[in-house]
């Protein structure tokens, strides 16, 4: 590592083969006119700022630098508009583009790569950016690539993409149009700061990496012929339907579906949970949202193995359990506060969920008839949630030819569009 150097330091420096990092602010002002980078490097914050003399970079392999790495200095005053890159890593942007194209055969996104910085009449980083490309054949993106990138609108995630930092669009808050390409094997953790209203996972995810979304997250819709996930109204499920696996912060009215026996998976060699698949071992707990007013619980529910599943839902006005025996619940099941909401159980149970622990804390509770009502269609209309084509592309409209239509209730119609 390179921690500092001394202040009169001049002329040209060349760093040796081996080193690791640069530390923040190391060459900071000095008068060295050119730097020649060893493969592996990582340039810290301002290494090499105000070199008002440093108007030659050489880059002899890939390195990986955070965006004010050479801010102030002519090199990058004078560069051309556009992407900066070291060996098959783009480690920065020069000027303020609206738009860029990452070129075929850039393995990486560097660390900070594109975060904003400014100082005086200097901006540097993606302060302008709408747009990102990104090719096919990108393998990593390091943390915080894209972070507070807040004009970012559009980008897509190349197939070919095997591992995320942490953070990466952290902050890109204007960020609603994400594709991911058919072919990429996980969801990646990109959404907490994203207002994206439906995420839309291709046939290809085996493993659900991302952990928090935006508050305006109000469905996740799964490719019909994705192996290991499943949707229906906006929840997640393991693809047989037998365990709810993650519910959007957004959603309103859930409906799980008679056939599901828990929600949440086992986490020990007791429990007797009907999805243990090593793809839903590491996912979060189940937690619907503070938005979530009616909720529909099938009477094959056996295990809820979230603690809080249904804790911030504080708006909840109604839950109806099809089964006559009440399941054991965690204390923190359900908001503190069940004053306005009615918990509707089948005729002649009542007095059972009225004794039971965590249910008998709804204020009213009433019974119905399970013989006339369908739980698939409590919680709201049937509606289209997603549209595919016969090769199983999502659609964002209609499209000549045979489209698949998914429906609320999970059902699946074929209809011909002229």
């Amino acid at each position: 590592s390179v921690e500092c150097v001394p202040p009169a330091i001049t002329g040209k420096v060349v760093l040796p083969e081996g080193t690791v990092d640069v530390s923040p602010s190391a060459f900071y002002g000095t008068a060295i006119t050119s730097v020649t980078i060893p493969d592996g490097c990582f340039l810290s914050y301002a290494s090499f700022a105000h070199c008002k003399n440093l108007s030659e970079v050489i880059f002899t392999g890939n390195a990986s630098a955070e965006s004010t790495a050479f801010f102030g200095t002519p090199w990058l005053l004078n560069h051309e508009p556009g992407v900066i890159y070291a060996g098959t890593t783009a480690i920065g942007i020069a000027g303020t583009p609206k738009e860029i194209v990452i070129k075929e055969g850039t393995k990486s996104i560097g660390k900070e790569a594109f975060a904003p910085f400014s100082a005086g009449n200097q901006i540097v980083g993606g302060f302008s950016l709408e747009k990102v490309t990104l090719p096919e054949g990108l393998e990593k993106m390091e943390s915080m690539a894209f972070y507070g990138c807040t004009k970012l609108k559009s980008v897509n995630i190349p197939a070919s993409l095997k591992e995320m930092g942490n953070n990466v669009f952290g902050y890109c808050l204007s960020l609603s149009d994400v594709k991911l390409g058919e072919g990429l094997t996980f969801l990646p953790d990109i959404y907490e700061d994203l207002p994206i209203p439906t995420i839309y996972v291709p046939a290809s995810v085996e493993r659900w990496d991302a952990f928090r979304f935006s508050d305006v997250t109000a469905s996740f819709e799964v490719s019909p012929d994705n192996q290991v996930f499943a949707s229906q109204g906006g929840i997640l499920y393991d693809k047989q339907k037998t365990a709810v696996l993650a519910a959007p912060p957004a959603l309103v009215n859930a409906v799980i579906p008679e056939g599901c026996v828990s929600i949440g998976v086992a986490r020990d060699d007791y429990a007797k949970s009907a999805a243990k698949a090593s793809a839903y071992e590491n996912m979060a707990e189940v937690a619907f949202g503070e938005k979530l007013e009616t909720v529909s619980l099938p009477s094959t529910l056996q295990n809820i193995y979230s603690g809080s599943v249904f804790y911030e839902s504080r708006n909840l006005k109604e839950c109806r359990v099809f089964n006559s025996t009440p399941i054991e619940l965690y204390y923190y099941a359900f908001p503190d506060d069940l004053q306005d909401a009615t918990l509707y159980v089948p005729q002649g149970s009542e007095n059972a969920y009225r004794n039971a622990d965590v249910w008998n804390r709804f204020n009213t509770i009433e019974g119905f008839d399970v013989t006339g009502i369908d739980n698939a269609t409590v919680a709201g209309e049937l509606r289209e949630t997603g549209r595919y084509s016969l090769d199983g592309r999502r659609l964002e409209s209609p499209e000549k030819g045979i489209n698949i239509v998914r429906m609320s209730d999970g059902s699946v119609r074929k209809v011909m569009v002229k």
